[in-house]
This record gives C-alpha cells, structure tokens and sequence, in this order.
C-alpha cells in the first residue's frame, strides 16, 4: 500500500476525504455509488490507491471493502499488464472526455484473476486538479473466454485451411464480384483482399473450360443449382493447378438468390498422386493379367481355428490355362474340385497357415485332385487372406525322375565297373583280396561319423575300390613277394599311387578322385609319400583314405607276416594322431570302435 500515512490511519484519512468530498458533491451520488450494479472504486490522485469501493467491487475482486481500502491500483493489476498511473489520469483533469475505456486483467485474492472493462471520471475539482477519481468495472471474463475460443478456432480453421490448400469465396449479387478468402489467394498467388468480377474469376481457368465454369456459375446465379466441380487452371504465377470448386446459392427473406458461397481447393497433387496411382494399378494389372505363372487371391475359411475351404476373389488368365479350371471366381475351391479337402489336406494347412500367421512359404506338391505337380509361393495380404503364385511342373517333376532312375543306373554302372578293377587288381595281388572294397566301407562309415552327407560318403566307398589301381604297373612278384621288400622293390611299389593317379585323371568324376588316390600315402607332418605335402594341402578325403588304409591293412594278412590285429592298428593311429594322420578322423574311428563298438567288415 502507498500513502503519506501508514497503516489504519492511512486508510482513515483516505476515506474520510473521499466521503467528505462525496457529501459535498452529491449524497444521491453516494446512494447510487453503493447500490450500483456495477462495480466501483475511487481512488485517491495523488497515491492511486483506493478510498472506497462499493459492494460489487468486493465481490469482483474477491477482497472485503476493508481489505481493499488502500490497496493500489499498481498491486491489484495482472503482473505484466499495463497499469493505470497517474500520468494516464492528467487527461481526466485537462477536461478531456475520459481516458479510453481499457480492458485488463486484475487479480483476485484467491490469486486466479478476471478481465474487466474499465473506465474513469472526475469526482470534484480544485483549482484545476480532480479531487478524486471514480472508475468503474464491467466483468468481461465470459466474452474474453469466448473471443480466446473463437481465436483459436479461427487459427486452428487457418492452419487446416492452409495445411489442406482449402479456401473459401463469397459471390456477391448483382455486383457479380467476389471476396476471396486468404488461403484462396495463396491458392492463386495473388495480394491478400483480392477481389475480382466472376469474368475476372474465370479467367484463370484453362481457355477450353471456361465456358464450362461460365455456364456452372450461371445456373447456380439463376437457379439456385449447386456444384462441385474439379478444374484446372493456371494461377498468377503461370503455375497450372488442378482445383476443385464447391458454390451453392443463399437466398434473402424473399426467397430470391442474392450470393453464391462456396470453397475452393488446390487438389493439384491429390490429382498427381490419384494419376500415379492409376498408372501403378494399369500397369500391375497387366502384368497380373500377363504372368505365365498362375496367381489367385483367395479368402480362407474356418471352423474352431482349423481352415476348411477358401473362396477364390480373383485370378489371371495363367490360372485357367494352367489348371484348366474356369470361372472359379465367388466361389469355393470345394464347389470347384469336389473331394479336394479330402485327397489334398496339406494344400489347406498351407494356406491357413500362412493367411493366419502372415509368413510366407514356398514349396512343391502333388495335387491329386488335378494330378499335376505344382511349384508354389504363397503369401498373406491380409488377415485370412492369401495370394497363391504357382506353376505347373509335371514334366519338370517327370524328368527328374527319369534322369534320377538313369543316375542310378550310370551309379550301378560305374559301381560295377569300378568293382571289376578292384577284382582285377586282387588277381594280380591275390594276398590282399577284398583289401580295396574293405578300406571304401571304413573310409565312408569313418565320413558319416563325422556328419558328411550320404551322397559323398558314398563316393568315398566307390573311390576306395580303387584307391590301389595303381597297382596294375606294379610287377607281380614284388605285390605277392613273402618277405620284406628291399629299398629298390619298396620304391617301385610306392609308384602305384602315381600311376593310380595317371589312369584316372582324365575320367571325369564328381569328386577328384585320381588326386585323392594320389595323395592317400600323404601324411600330415609331411612324411608321406609321392610329393611329402602335409596339412591343409591333403585332400579331406585323402587323410579318411590314409587312416582307413593303415588300419585295414595292420589288421589284415599280409604276404610277409601274419594279421597284427585291430588292437595294433588303433594303437598305431591314435599314437601318431595329429602327427601323421589328421586328427579329427582319428578321433571319429576311436569313436566308433571304443564307444559304438564298431568292427572291420570282414
């Protein structure tokens, strides 16, 4: 509070003064100060601060009148809203009308706040300076909740007007001139206010559809015809627009047609988006309708959550070329081929798997019902939906099955063959008869302990019958001499592996089978024999031959000493695992023989 008093006394001597001043003025003025609907204050010239308020005052302000004596303009006004001082109130007392009525924002006691029109006058003068001032206050915290509401809606309209490139026109009659909206103007790239005569208007659209608009234009002015029409036009900045114009006509009291009103929108890249997307359909159209595979989108049925039939929604023109099925489309696939859900199940836990769980699958089948064999991709769109592509492979599925029946014969052939010259090598090494196909069956039951695929475990056993064919250029009497052999003998049978080598290396085999017999004599610390490679330079299935040979040929007769046994020769390979033969090999034998109980085949 301010004042040259402090305290209760300060607010004594200002009410004191006013009353007096009031007395002196008008007591009829006091009676209606105080009954006043409206609320009031005086306030003191020189302190600004309040003397007296009336009843509707305290009511606004939420303060007793006690509470409000004294109190200041300054401190009973909105923090940051423009204050009524003293300065302002010299115009009151040069005898101008009255400073202009403002409308600010005063808090309350409970610290919430109203808006209030205010408005002051002179109570008394003296010597040319007012003695008091009255002001009084309308509460307008309703209309300002309203005008803030009408604001934003107006921005929030604004913005969508804007973001949408929607705008809006007015047509006014006879005048036949139009008021244009900001975001139609933004529209034409024209100045905000633009106001052109309805022929101006038209002028913007493309010379071969103005009569068009002139005369849309015209039944709506005459008949009261609505229209919601979309054109292209070229705006002020020589960009061609495509819009749509939407007008309908408002009549007087009288019932005649006195303006057209309407809204107008850019639709330029709706239209670009709406062309794009029709090219896109064409053009997926036709190549839907131009697949050599089959294509059908179909809708999957079921009960308790198990799929029992699929109705199909659409398909190409393959689909009946390729099934031989016709006017499938609205129906189900068990009006189509009866008894399908029977013969062919896996086709419907496919496809209700797929519409279910949205993954797609590929696989091959045989349909029964339609005898063919069918390559499928299937996948899902949407729920409980799928799209089935496919081909028919029968003859592919047919000429498999021949060239397997002649792999297998060319297989049995080359078995055969291949048997023959193991056969014609014992006859020339008598001794070792039944060596070569004992060392393929170790060799290929070592490769499938260690995971090989059967196909190549297979292979092996085929390149073990004739691992030692080089031994054909080996003379006879060294292959079946009873004792040991001397240095040079040793050396002319080492040859066999090379010459082995020579025979086979220009037949073509799905493995290098003349290199792995080359290298079946290799060792892994480079030991071995006809070139000492050692390591990752031996052929896998080299180092399964090497171990498969040592331990068939320890356990085994030889002309020159008796079987040393099968013990003997697993001491062998497991003292020199990893040193000379490799060790994962060893490890799969010792495996099989201590832990399987695996014996030479005899």
């Amino acid at each position: 509070m301010v004042g040259t008093l402090q305290g209760s006394e300060f607010v004594s001597e200002m009410r004191r003064r006013a009353e007096a001043i009031l007395r002196r003025n008008d007591n009829s003025f006091r009676v209606l100060f105080d009954l006043s609907p409206t609320a009031m204050i005086v306030v003191d010239p020189d302190s600004m601060c309040i003397v007296r308020t009336n009843s509707m005052a305290s009511h606004l302000f939420g303060y007793s009148q006690e509470e409000l004596l004294g109190r200041a303009i300054e401190e009973l006004t909105y923090p940051g809203d423009p204050v009524v001082t003293r300065e302002n109130m010299k115009e009151l007392e040069k005898g101008s009308a009255g400073i202009p009525v403002l409308e600010k924002r005063y808090m309350k006691s409970d610290g919430s706040f109203f808006w209030a029109q205010i408005s002051f006058s002179v109570i008394g003068e003296e010597g040319g300076k007012a003695e008091l001032f009255l002001g009084s206050l309308i509460d307008i915290t309703a209309r300002k909740i309203e005008e803030e509401k009408v604001r934003a809606s107006r921005a929030f309209y604004r913005m969508a007007g804007q973001s949408a490139r929607l705008g809006a026109w007015i047509l006014e009659l006879p005048s036949r001139r139009l008021i244009c909206s900001d975001e139609v103007c933004e529209i034409l790239e024209v100045p905000l206010g633009f106001s052109p005569t309805l022929e101006e208007a038209i002028g913007f659209y493309v010379p071969e559809l103005r009569e068009e608009v002139r005369e849309v234009a015209d039944r709506c002015i005459s008949e009261g015809i609505a229209f919601d029409r979309e054109w292209q036009l070229v705006n002020a900045k020589e960009k061609l627009l495509s819009v749509r114009a939407i007008g309908e006509a408002i009549r007087d009291d009288s019932g005649n047609i006195c303006r057209l009103q309407g809204a107008f929108q850019d639709i330029t890249s709706v239209v670009e988006v709406n062309r794009k997307l029709v090219e896109t359909e064409a053009t997926h159209r036709a190549l839907f309708e131009h697949m050599l595979n089959g294509q059908a989108y179909c809708r999957m049925l079921y009960e308790e959550g198990r799929p029992v039939d699929f109705v199909y929604l659409q398909t190409n023109s393959a689909f009946e070329a390729l099934t031989g099925l016709k006017d499938v489309v609205g129906k189900r696939v068990s009006e189509v081929i009866p008894g399908i859900r029977e013969s062919d199940p896996e086709l419907f836990e496919i496809y209700g798997r797929v519409a279910l769980s949205g993954n797609p699958e590929k696989f091959e089948t045989h349909v029964k019902s339609l005898d063919e064999w069918f390559w499928i991709s299937v996948y899902c769109p949407k729920q409980d939906h799928f799209v089935a592509i496919f081909d028919v492979i029968t003859a592919r599925k047919r000429n498999e099955k021949r060239i397997a029946e002649y792999v297998k014969q060319l297989e049995t052939s080359m078995e055969g063959t291949l048997l023959a010259i193991s056969n014609m090598i014992e006859k020339r090494d008598p001794y070792t008869a039944g060596h070569e196909q004992r060392v393929g069956i170790i060799a290929a039951d070592i490769a499938r302990e260690m995971g090989w695929p059967e196909e190549k475990c297979r292979e092996l056993q085929l390149i073990g019958l004739v691992h030692d064919i080089g031994k054909i250029a080996v003379p006879a009497e060294i292959l079946t001499k009873p004792g040991r052999l001397s240095r040079i003998e040793y050396d002319l049978a080492k040859v066999h592996v090379e010459q082995g080598y020579e025979i086979l290396k220009d037949v073509e085999f799905p493995l290098p089978i003349a290199e792995i017999i080359r290298q079946h004599h290799e060792r892994m610390d480079g030991s071995g024999y006809p070139r000492g490679l050692a390591g990752d330079e031996i052929l896998p299935e080299a180092r399964i031959l090497a171990v498969a040979d040592v331990v068939e040929s320890m356990a085994s007769h030889r002309p020159y000493r008796p079987a040393l046994g099968l013990d003997v020769a697993i001491g062998e390979i497991s003292a020199n695992r990893a040193i000379k033969y490799d060790a994962a090999v060893v490890d799969a034998l010792l495996g099989m023989v201590n832990r399987k109980g695996y014996r030479l085949p005899g």
